[in-house]
């Protein structure tokens, strides 16, 4: 069960994955991984099938013990330039929040065009860009069971 009061916010600075769990009335828990691997690998050079299926892999193994070990979050918040980069190329309002199915969408489309088709990847900013933020904002929200995500109204 979750409280209505508790917020994981997730942001990606650089090389570094962090998260910080909020719960009313207690000291926030703060996570932080490193995704320089994973990120040097997705970035350099054509993006690919095999480079996204590591990308979600790594990520999965990344994600998950910080996830199991972060109290229940009722929602998810992200802030960073990394992951509003991701959110400017989803349709819809950024002010409100945004449901897994526009980020399902949006990954299908990287997905798409690392499979080859050129069609699939129409943005004004390179796929390679926003890859590994794609990857790990899908993967949370699944793995975190996140119905939505916005942008957070707190710099943590």
């Amino acid at each position: 069960m979750t409280d209505e009061g508790n917020i994981l916010r997730m942001r990606l600075q650089g090389n570094v994955l962090v998260f910080i769990a909020s719960a009313r009335g207690e000291t926030d828990q703060n996570f932080e991984a490193s995704v320089s691997r994973i990120k040097n690998a997705i970035e350099h050079g054509n993006l690919t099938e095999i480079k996204v299926e590591r990308a979600i892999a790594e990520v999965e193994d990344l994600i998950m013990p910080i996830i199991r070990g972060l109290p229940a979050s009722k929602r998810l918040e992200i802030d960073g330039t990394e992951f509003v980069k991701v959110t400017h190329l989803l349709s819809g309002n950024h002010a409100a929040a945004i449901p897994i199915e526009s980020v399902e969408s949006l990954f299908n489309d990287l997905a798409n065009y690392a499979s080859g088709s050129p069609v699939a990847w129409r943005k004004h900013v390179p796929a390679t860009q926003v890859a590994l933020s794609l990857v790990v904002l899908r993967e949370v929200m699944q793995h975190g069971g996140f119905k939505t995500v916005s942008l957070s109204r707190q710099a943590a």
